[in-house]
């Protein structure tokens, strides 16, 4: 059956046929799109949810069996390899998505050769650096040429399965995609945590990279049946471009943000203690899971009711109640119960992250917003506006982490980093009143600040002391979990609601 398609009863034999989109009128299409987009939603929630679980153990593995001096270097050689691939992903992909119209075969297949020919390129520039790496950062192990190389070796399956991928997304049909961000997850993890146990260090994470690439590679294709024709048109790159281009010079300012991190901790202290950084970030960074999923539904939903500012504008508040309430809740979590989840959770050797977990966790508290809008400004076809915003952060990132970390150590660099995030909420105000002046932007944000706060203090209070073990720590996180669901109830009763619509409650 064609993909992409709506439902067409037969009342007289009981059969269901599938009818493409196209043939449906504009209000059917937009409704249909809109059962995808929150059955996708319910769909990834729950896939985030099982992930989280897989993620969860197999961090407690490599955490347990890898130094942090070992995520440290694994830390720094992504990061060389991302530089490359900035090159290797002109946002052609995403400029897909947006676009109005069903891309044409003739488009896909220029898509795939252009996305392929590039990923060569970068295996061929990276294979050439990777001997190198030792006079920028002098206590890297002797290996790590090979681990870049291997790396970048992964990079040509992640290129190969991007129009299946963006063909997923941009047909809603987000069951599937959950099934692949799951698959992958578990490829990882198994691999990684597996080799880890035998002791092979770093190159545990490298091989469970290349596993996961290869075995998605696979089942986009099964998920997403498309093979490319032999076919290519540099004609049809340069529109795609116009869009791609600056929806991905948003990735290279993304990874400038973040290079601060190898480049000045790496320098100053080396892969210990880009590894104790590194892990910090990531874990206050959590929130983001969910910020990415509610980005990759709204996105294509967005993008068809751009016309319908008031449609638009009500999808986007509900869609920023969830981001809100999620990210807050995680957040005030590692506020409150920081030593006890580390300690028992990942093992005493990270406690001296502690401090700098706390710091990321209120900048991704203060600082959510740009990503819980970019979606809808990529929506509008305004994505100069995020690239304003991220570029003033990348700045700020660079010059407050840096200063941080010459008068305070890592835990200054966390603090000036967590500082720059709060400045790019800051930077996005006028642009939302301009561009979305019927959207309620921090009247969630407030509510769910008293309630997280409610939360933390009763962890700093009573909870954190009692959580001497995993089965008084669990205890603890579900009645932090309590505390702020009953305080956000009393407070603000329209989160709730949305709460119970993403998950598949809501009565209306």
């Amino acid at each position: 059956m064609t993909e992409g398609a709506a439902r067409e009863s037969h009342p007289e034999d009981g059969r269901v046929a599938r009818v493409p989109v196209e043939r449906v009128g504009e209000s059917e299409a937009r409704d249909l799109y809109a059962r995808r987009a929150k059955l996708g939603r319910i769909a990834l929630l729950i896939r985030t949810i099982f992930n989280q679980f897989i993620i969860l153990g197999g961090m407690i593995v490599l955490a347990r069996e890898l130094r942090p001096s070992e995520f440290g270097t694994f830390a720094m050689v992504q990061f060389v390899l991302s530089v490359f691939t900035l090159v290797g992903d002109a946002g052609l992909g995403g400029a897909l998505v947006q676009k109005g119209e069903q891309p044409s075969q003739n488009e896909l297949s220029t898509v795939f050769f252009a996305q392929l020919g590039l990923a060569l390129f970068v295996f061929i520039c990276a294979s050439s650096v990777a001997p190198f790496l030792h006079l920028f950062w002098t206590d890297l192990p002797s290996e790590t040429p090979w681990i870049l190389r291997a790396l970048a070796a992964n990079f040509i399956f992640v290129s190969a399965r991007v129009v299946p991928t963006l063909l997923l997304e941009r047909e809603v049909l987000f069951v599937r995609v959950a099934i692949l961000d799951t698959i992958n997850s578990i490829t990882f993890y198994l691999v990684a945590s597996i080799l880890a146990i035998l002791g092979y260090g770093t190159w545990a994470l490298v091989s469970g990279v290349l596993a996961q690439g290869i075995l998605s590679f696979l089942a986009a294709i099964a998920l997403r049946p498309w093979a490319p024709s032999r076919f290519f048109d540099w004609k049809i790159l340069r529109p795609l471009l116009n869009f791609g281009v600056p929806y991905q010079a948003r990735a290279a300012l993304s990874l400038l943000t973040r290079s601060s991190l190898p480049v000045l901790v790496g320098r100053s202290v080396g892969s210990h203690g880009v590894g104790i950084t590194t892990w910090a970030l990531e874990t206050a960074f959590f929130p983001l899971t969910f910020i990415d999923i509610l980005g990759r539904v709204n996105f294509p939903l967005l993008s068809r009711l751009r016309e319908d500012r008031e449609a638009f504008a009500a999808e986007l508040e509900r869609t920023l109640r969830l981001g809100v309430a999620i990210t807050l809740f995680i957040s005030s979590l590692f506020l409150g119960l920081a030593e006890p989840l580390t300690e028992i959770i990942y093992s005493a050797q990270w406690l001296e992250a502690v401090p700098g977990l706390r710091f990321f966790a209120v900048g991704i508290a203060l600082g959510m917003f740009p990503f819980l809008l970019a979606s809808a400004f990529d929506a509008l076809a305004r994505p100069k506006i995020v690239l304003f915003q991220m570029t003033a952060v990348m700045v700020l990132a660079w010059v407050l982490s840096g200063l941080g970390l010459s008068y305070a150590g890592i835990d200054g660099f966390a603090a000036g980093y967590g500082l720059a995030l709060f400045a790019g909420t800051m930077l996005i105000v006028r642009p939302v009143l301009k561009e979305l002046p019927r959207l309620h932007m921090f009247i969630p944000f407030l509510t769910a600040s008293v309630a997280g706060a409610a939360a933390v203090g009763a962890d700093l209070v009573f909870l954190r002391d009692f959580a001497r073990g995993p089965l008084t720590l669990v205890v603890s996180a579900v009645c932090h979990f309590i505390i702020y669901l009953v305080v956000l109830a009393l407070i603000d009763k329209e989160a709730i609601q949305v709460l119970k619509g993403a998950i598949g409650r809501d009565k209306k």
